[in-house]
């Protein structure tokens, strides 16, 4: 279980990644309606629309946006609008109404899910801090693997020892118990 959470969660870096190597080595394409850049404040802001988001390609993943913010001196982004990273190889996909990343913590928002092969959540609120590889999921969470799924007001994630803690009104529910003996 942690290789497939530490993948899917993993990816939550990529959004920062993604407009730190546009800013640096133009070798990402950005499509919008507009785009403002502010040399003062060196702030770059996209805009799309619900039906033409924003949208963000670099290497084998995907994000769209309908409004994308990247501070360049804080190394922040904050992407809204029905947020939207898709991936291939492996296969990965998360949603949010708001994703605000830097390198040391990344906060999605709004109607969040993740999935990854067959590990998966949602959630209202998703918080992640990547040095610590821990993850926490807040209004409403739930995880679901091949096995069954996890409920509680939240869920904390450890990656790094492969633990999940649910509290307030957890409830577990496999869908194999047991085996023959």
């Amino acid at each position: 279980m942690r290789s497939k959470a530490v993948l899917a969660i993993g990816l939550l870096v990529l959004l920062p990644v993604a407009v730190t190597v546009f800013a640096e080595t133009g070798g990402t394409t950005i499509d919008a309606e507009k785009i403002k850049f502010s040399f003062k404040d060196n702030v770059t802001v996209f805009w799309g629309t619900a039906l033409k988001p924003v949208s963000i390609e670099m290497d084998k993943y995907k994000i769209t946006a309908a409004y994308l913010e990247y501070y360049q001196k804080e190394e922040r982004v904050v992407a809204s609008g029905g947020v939207n990273l898709v991936g291939a190889d492996p296969e990965v996909r998360l949603t949010a109404e708001q994703i605000e990343a830097r390198r040391d913590l990344i906060l999605a928002s709004g109607s969040v899910t993740f999935a990854y092969d067959q590990f998966a959540g949602s959630a209202e609120k998703l918080t992640y801090w990547p040095e610590e590889e821990r993850l926490l999921l807040e209004g409403n969470p739930l995880v679901t693997t091949d096995g069954g799924e996890l409920k509680g007001q939240r869920i904390e994630v450890d990656l790094a020892d492969g633990t999940m803690v649910a509290s307030g009104g957890s409830s577990l529910r496999l869908d194999e118990v047991g085996g023959s003996r």
